[in-house]
């Protein structure tokens, strides 16, 4: 007998034998056992005691050598579910052990579930996920499911003329040639289809003949194993097609008269002409306006997510006007214009077919995507009903909508792909946080056991709360003779209204005596404070995730996120995962890490996973700090060079900072505005920016005029550097805001032009070097033609390719794309030198760039790669000089005016003068004073106008 734990799960594992125990044929067994995936559970009354539940479970596999199936199935036949649980889905003791021991919830999550009644309901997806090859791993593996394939298949064989299970399960085995590496096809699920072109068998299943029969036959054997696990569904929602299978499962269709619907209907459609369907996100009401009349809406999948659809020239002339007003817009997988007008032509007889099969009253409430609502017993029976599904516009938002009124529902997706739980976590009426929301069978990029996807459904489920019968998940399948609504035995839905699901819908979690109710009650109270450290523990602690965060609540609409949340959690899809991803890389994540997305990682995980891999990689051993590459590139240059510019001017060193800062201006340029100016298609984004800029300048500037009893009314126009060789005088703006300001106008100008801009969006780093070539051989032919002497070295034309510099960096992702931008950069300098005169550090722009901004800008384009790391607290002082650069700015020769006015009046006769080194860091401080100020001034200014509510003030973006 194996060695037990003393406590806890001592009980349920005594039963298990050690595999020396066992003889020649179980250990072989017993070996073969652990290559498959297996489940298991682990629950206690509180959250110290499942934690010791935990470490108990990993001793107990530490010190037996036994079959993981054994252990398995003796956690799940314990007698009760306590509210406390925790699952994991394994292969093999090892790997047990593994997810014990990591701290990565993704692969050992836990739950805690309340008493409070829950609602089941199966989600039945249409066409759009499906592929060859879907579920083959539970068809062979699980006989109930092969089963109702092979009665489908049966049913469908006459109707079709061919055996179904061919089409999804061809002979040729192409889908497991294309699933060889664990994880996800980052290419598959993006659809780049031009350089993989489809493959014979992916096309004959996406035909509609074919389509629609594979996918019902799936969906109901997924349904029917669901059943088999007892788990009773509330209520039933189904997408498009899905509809139908909803319908049969309710009772209102019998197997074999649904098959024959389905049958008909898509020998129907696949005679019609051809068409496309296009995903956009856009709400309807702002979809319609701009919808041409030989277009349809076809679906409404959400607030902002419809699907139009029409003839393939239509649809694919609307799309590129969609791109170019930079709407996303994505194909479906469907070559027929469904729920449109095109459908009409085969309507009447698709009617007279309907007529021919009996019509029951549901005995499950589902929701109709023609109303929207709860289906009735009067449109389940009318003929017409069906006709006006496949004409009409499906609804599936209202649907979603209906759904979400139901108690705390878990959503069980039943066909390929998780398409519809996260249209549901999308949607507006979703209540609190979503703990229950479960795919069953993997999506096409995803190459994963399909026994274990399934398993892990089912843990999730039991997580969610929902009943589950372990019996039918270790014995032999149930298999149904007729629809499973009779086994459910849900109550027919008032017509009209939500359904009330009956007392066995929802799930009953056993708790115990009142004593140990009480007692975990008072538990969860003692643990209030530790659920307010969690949620503060929700907030990014560097600027990595900072940035993610930002991106995932501009892509998803949402502001409730944390970093300890995952995108499908959040509701994200396929088009928003595109936007994201493509967010993610031009902010140079990198794709190993944007992958994450698809792995259901929190984006802590995610940002744990890149920081081990550069550990690994680089060797870096630090405590408490943030790898250099993780600090967003402008925020750390923008502040060495305003320190460069005070510490010049202070006599510190002979460097100045500005062309510094001109690269790292062309770096953020090209992070920040190139994305606004993309997103509202104009170039009005920088104009307000520049402003934002100037204003300060101005007010500064009138200051000085005021102090030295001087004015030039030029100055506040901030054109001084255009107009004086030498722009440094008490009554003039500071030179290197005008130029700034003159740059980034200039840089913005050829973005207004619509194919410009597109192109720049597209093709960053290729745009970036066409004007870092075209702006550095202006600075070489205007001074060689008009200003020999150079004279001119404060003028844009001096500064601009330093500009296209930095833009370039920003999209300098790979090695060779550093390697060969530096080789351009140094080639180019080189020319400058000759051209000019001189290289040093001291030589003007025009002539050759200062040497130590040769060594900044090659340390900007390979800060990536430098194994280095920075403490915390300097991360933070880092943001805060970048975001108050500015103030910094302007004010660093007034403070140490001020400093060393204040120490020649109180310092005792004798003192040393003040040392300059201290200056600088006290001229930085009173800066971001400056700064602070300005900003609570600018936020009350905007409240006191009506423009804004009161908000706390945001942390630095680096914007300049």
């Amino acid at each position: 007998m194996a060695a037990v734990p003393s406590t806890g799960i001592a009980e349920a594992l005594a039963s298990v034998v050690p595999r020396g125990n066992r003889g020649g044929a179980g250990v072989e067994a017993a070996l073969a056992s652990d290559a498959e995936p297996q489940l298991l559970l682990l629950s206690a009354q509180t959250q110290g005691a499942l934690e010791e539940a935990s470490v108990e479970l990993r001793g107990f596999l530490t010190g037996n050598a036994v079959a993981v199936a054994d252990v398995a199935q003796a956690l799940q036949g314990r007698s009760e579910d306590l509210p406390y649980r925790r699952m994991l889905v394994c292969r093999g003791r090892e790997d047990a052990l593994s997810a014990l021991s990591e701290p990565r919830p993704h692969r050992a999550p836990s739950s805690h579930v309340v008493t409070e009644q829950r609602s089941t309901v199966l989600l039945l997806p249409g066409i759009g996920d499906h592929y060859v090859g879907m579920a083959e791993g539970l068809y062979q593996a699980r006989e109930g499911f092969r089963e109702e394939v092979d009665r489908c298949a049966g049913i469908l064989k006459p109707l079709l003329g061919v055996d179904i299970r061919q089409v999804i399960y061809p002979a040729s085995q192409s889908w497991k040639q294309t699933t060889q590496a664990k994880g996800i096809d980052l290419k598959r699920m993006l659809g780049h289809s031009a350089d993989e072109p489809p493959d014979a068998d992916t096309i004959r299943l996406g035909t509609t003949l074919f389509s629609q029969p594979a996918l019902f036959t799936i969906e109901y054997a997924m349904a029917c194993q669901w059943a088999s696990l007892g788990v009773t569904p509330s209520a039933i929602v189904g997408h498009s097609m899905g509809e139908y299978v909803a319908a049969c499962l309710a009772g209102v269709l019998s197997l074999e008269d649904a098959l024959r619907l389905i049958a008909v209907r898509a020998k129907l459609v696949n005679d019609l002409p051809q068409a496309l369907m296009l995903a956009v996100m856009l709400p309807e009401e702002e979809l319609l306006p701009q919808l041409p009349a030989d277009l349809s809406v076809s679906l409404i999948n959400g607030p902002s997510h419809c699907v139009i659809a029409g003839a393939p020239d239509a649809v694919a002339a609307f799309e590129r006007t969609l791109t170019g007003r930079g709407v996303i817009a994505r194909r479906v997988q469907n070559g027929h214009a469904f729920h449109t007008r095109l459908m009409e032509p085969v309507a009447r007889a698709f009617e007279e077919e309907v007529r021919t099969v009996r019509l029951n009253a549901p005995q499950i409430p589902y929701v109709s995507n023609v109303s929207g609502t709860w289906i009735t017993t009067a449109e389940a029976q009318d003929p017409t009903y069906w006709v006006r599904h496949l004409t009409h516009t499906a609804r599936f938002s209202a649907a979603l909508h209906a759904m979400w009124q139901l108690p705390q529902p878990v959503l069980i997706e039943c066909g390929p792909g998780r398409t519809l739980t996260i249209l549901a976590n999308q949607h507006p009426e979703r209540k609190g946080p979503l703990r229950g929301a479960i795919s069953s069978i993997r999506q096409r990029y995803e190459n994963e056991n399909d026994m274990q996807v399934l398993l892990g459904a089912v843990g999730r489920a039991w997580l969610a709360g929902t009943a589950v019968s372990w019996q039918g998940l270790r014995g032999p399948n149930i298999t149904f003779a007729s629809p499973p609504s009779a086994v459910w035995s849900a109550p027919p839905p008032a017509a009209g209204a939500a359904p009330q699901p009956s007392a066995g819908a929802a799930p009953q979690v056993s708790t115990g005596t009142g004593a140990q109710s009480a007692a975990a009650a008072a538990n969860e109270a003692a643990r209030a404070p530790e659920a307010d450290a969690s949620a503060a523990n929700d907030a990014p602690r560097n600027e990595r995730e900072r940035e993610l965060l930002a991106i995932w609540s501009r892509a998803l609409g949402r502001a409730d996120i944390g970093v300890n949340d995952s995108f499908g959690a959040l509701g994200g899809d396929s088009l928003s995962s595109i936007a994201v991803i493509m967010e993610m890389k031009r902010v140079g994540v990198p794709d190993a890490l944007a992958r994450g997305i698809y792995q259901d990682l929190t984006i802590r995980e995610m940002v744990g996973q890149g920081a081990d891999a550069a550990g690994a990689s680089r060797q870096v051993t630090a405590v408490n700090g943030i790898a250099v590459s993780a600090v967003e590139t402008p925020v750390f240059l923008r502040a060495l060079g305003i320190y460069l510019v005070i510490a010049s001017h202070y006599g510190l060193t002979i460097f100045e900072g500005n062309p510094v800062l001109m690269v790292v201006s062309g770096l953020s340029f090209a992070k920040f505005q190139l994305r606004t100016i993309a997103k509202e298609r104009t170039i009005l984004p920088v104009v307000r920016f520049s402003w934002r800029i100037a204003l300060p300048a101005i007010i500064d500037t009138i200051a000085r005029q005021i102090a030295h009893h001087s004015f030039d009314p030029k100055s506040l126009f901030l054109i001084d550097n255009l107009l004086e060789p030498h722009p440094f005088g008490a009554h003039e703006s500071p030179y290197y805001i005008d130029m700034l300001i003159q740059c980034l106008l200039i840089a913005a100008i050829p973005l207004a032009v619509p194919v410009i801009r597109r192109f720049a969006v597209a093709r960053p780093l290729q745009y970036g070097m066409i004007g870092l070539a075209a702006s550095w051989l202006v600075s070489i032919l205007v001074p060689f033609f008009f200003d020999r002497t150079h004279v001119w070295t404060t003028v844009p034309h001096s500064y601009m390719w330093l500009l296209a510099l930095g833009w370039c960096a920003a999209y300098s992702a790979t090695r060779r794309q550093k390697l060969l931008l530096t080789c351009a950069f140094l080639g180019l300098n080189l020319i400058s030198y000759y051209v000019g005169g001189r290289l040093g550090w001291n030589g003007f722009p025009g002539r050759g760039v200062h040497g130590y901004v040769v060594v900044t800008t090659l340390a900007l384009i390979w800060l990536d790669e430098i194994p280095v790391q920075i403490p915390s607290v300097l991360v933070q002082a880092i943001n805060a000089v970048a975001a108050a650069s500015l103030f910094i700015y302007l004010t660093h020769i007034a403070f140490k005016d001020v400093v060393q006015w204040l120490w020649s009046h109180l310092a005792v006769h004798g003192w040393p003068s003040f040392p300059l080194w201290l200056i600088v860091p006290m001229a930085m401080a009173g800066g971001y004073y400056v700064w602070t100020m300005w900003e609570s001034a600018m936020r009350s200014m905007r409240v006191w106008l009506g423009r804004s509510k009161s908000v706390a003030p945001a942390p630095p973006t680096g914007s300049w």
